[in-house]
C-alpha cells in the first residue's frame, strides 16, 4: 500500500506539473511508516477527526496515539495528533479534552516539533493551523502551499488554504481552492462546506453561502459554527423564522458543551477573525439582523429568564456556588467559586473578583432585582439568569452577568 501511494503522488504531481525540490522529492520517496497497524490506527483515527465533533476528536486521540505507540518515530502520526489539538484550542473544546486551552496549545505545538523532524504534507498543515489559529493567515497560507507541493493529493491542503484566504480578506481566491478540496474528496467532509460558505459569506453571495452551510449542518448537525453564521446569513436574506431556528440549533449546542447562549457582542471562537476586522464586523451585522441580542442582560432573554431578588437570594444565600468558562484563542479556561452566609456575607475566588482585590468578606446586597457585591472600594453588580438546557454537571445553570455573563451552579 505504501509503495503504491508513493506512485499515486508521484503521478498526480506530474499531472499537475509540479516542480518538486530534492527535499520535497525524497520526503514522498520514503515510507512514513513500516508498520502496517500503526498506519491502520491513524487511518481511524482520521477518520474520526474528519467528522468534526468534540466526541470524535476525542475518539481520534486515542487511535493516534495507539499509532504512535505502535510506531515512535512516526511523523504524519504526531502531525495528525496536532491537527487534533490545535482544533480543540482554537474551537474552545479543550475543556471536552479534560485540558485547558493553553495545554491543548502547547501539546499541538510540541507534536508539531516531533512531525517537522520528518517534515510531510500533514506536518506543514498542522504548523499552518496553529499560524491560522493565531491569526497569521497568510504566514499559515505559506505552510500549506508547502504541503500541497508535498502531497498534491492532499484535499486538506486546499481546504485549510482556502480558509486562510477567507480568514486574510482574500475569499475570491480562496474559492478554486475550495473547490480543488471537494474535487479530490468527492464525498468531503461538513467542514469543507463550512469553508466554501464562509468564503461565499464573505463575499456577500448569502444564497451560496447558505446552500453550503446547510449542506454541512445536514452532515453534521452538530455544528455549532455553521449555525451560528447560517444565522447571519438569514439575517442578511430576510429569512427570520430560518435565522430563528439557526439560533435556536446553536444556542442548544453550545449550552449542552457549558456555554451560555449567543449574544452579538461575545466573541465566538472557531471563525478566525479579530474582533475588529470587516469580516467580523460582517458577521455582527448579520446576527443583529437575525434578532440575536446585544447582552444577555436586557432583551427577551432576559425578560423571560431574569430571577427576582427573592429568587437570587434562595438560591446563592447560604450555599456555595462553582462555575467554568469555557476556552479559547482569546480566553483561557477559568473556575470561579463562591460561598455566600445566610445574611450575605461572601467570599470569592477565580474570575468573579479582579487583580489584587480582597476576595474574602465581602458584602452582598441588591439593587432591585440586581446582585451586588462589594470588595474594598470595588463593587459588582448585576442580573443573574436562568440558563436554560444548562446543567449542574457542567456547572452553568445560572448567568450572573456583570461585565460579562458568569456561568454557575449551586454546589452546596
Amino acid at each position: 500500500v505504501f509503495v503504491l501511494q508513493d506512485k499515486v503522488t508521484n503521478t498526480i504531481a506530474d499531472a499537475l506539473a509540479l516542480r518538486l525540490t530534492a527535499t520535497q522529492q525524497a520526503s514522498i520517496a520514503q515510507n512514513e511508516t513500516s508498520v502496517p497497524a500503526a498506519y491502520e490506527a491513524l487511518l481511524r483515527g482520521w477518520e474520526h477527526y474528519r467528522r468534526t465533533t468534540r466526541e470524535d476528536d476525542a475518539k481520534a486521540i486515542l487511535h493516534i496515539e495507539e499509532a504512535i505507540r505502535l510506531d515512535p518515530n512516526y511523523s504524519r502520526a504526531y502531525a495528525a495528533l496536532a491537527m487534533v489539538y490545535i482544533r480543540n484550542y482554537g474551537w474552545g473544546w479543550a475543556r471536552s479534552l479534560g485540558l485547558t486551552g493553553r495545554e491543548a496549545r502547547v501539546r499541538a505545538t510540541r507534536n508539531v516539533e516531533k512531525a517537522q523532524k520528518r517534515p510531510n504534507a500533514l506536518a506543514h498543515q498542522a504548523a499552518g493551523y496553529i499560524l491560522l489559529d493565531s491569526i497569521s493567515p497568510n504566514e499559515a497560507l505559506a505552510e500549506f502551499k508547502e504541503a500541497i507541493a508535498l502531497d498534491p493529493s492532499d484535499s486538506w491542503s486546499y481546504a485549510l488554504a482556502a480558509f486562510a484566504l477567507t480568514t486574510a480578506g482574500r475569499s475570491a481566491e480562496a474559492i478554486p481552492y475550495i473547490n480543488a478540496a471537494m474535487r479530490l474528496d468527492p464525498r468531503p467532509p461538513p467542514l469543507f462546506l463550512y469553508y466554501l460558505g464562509m468564503a461565499y459569506f464573505n463575499m456577500e453571495q448569502y444564497d451560496d453561502a447558505a446552500a453550503s452551510l446547510q449542506n454541512a449542518t445536514r452532515l453534521n448537525p452538530d455544528d455549532e459554527l455553521s449555525f451560528l453564521a447560517l444565522a447571519a446569513i438569514y439575517g442578511y436574506l430576510g429569512q427570520k423564522q430560518d435565522a430563528k431556528a439557526a439560533i435556536a440549533r446553536y444556542n442548544a449546542l453550545e449550552v449542552a458543551q457549558g456555554g451560555v447562549p449567543a449574544t452579538v457582542n461575545n466573541y465566538v471562537v472557531g471563525f478566525f477573525y479579530l474582533p475588529a476586522s470587516p469580516q467580523y464586523r460582517q458577521l455582527r451585522a448579520g446576527l443583529r439582523l437575525a434578532g440575536v441580542p446585544e447582552y444577555l442582560s436586557n432583551g427577551e432573554f432576559a425578560d423571560q429568564n431574569r430571577l427576582t431578588a427573592d429568587e437570587v437570594r434562595s438560591l446563592m444565600f447560604g450555599h456555595r456556588l462553582h462555575g467554568k468558562s469555557k476556552a479559547g484563542r482569546f480566553v483561557e479556561s477559568a473556575e470561579r467559586a463562591a460561598i455566600f452566609t445566610t445574611d450575605g456575607v461572601v467570599s470569592m475566588s477565580g474570575d468573579w473578583v479582579s487583580g489584587t482585590l480582597p476576595a474574602k468578606e465581602g458584602i452582598a446586597r441588591f439593587n432591585g432585582n440586581e446582585l451586588c457585591t462589594q470588595f474594598g472600594s470595588q463593587v459588582y453588580c448585576g442580573a443573574v439568569l436562568r440558563n436554560p438546557g444548562g446543567t449542574r454537571a457542567k456547572e452553568n445553570e445560572f448567568i450572573w452577568h456583570t461585565s460579562e455573563a458568569f456561568t454557575f451552579s449551586q454546589v452546596e
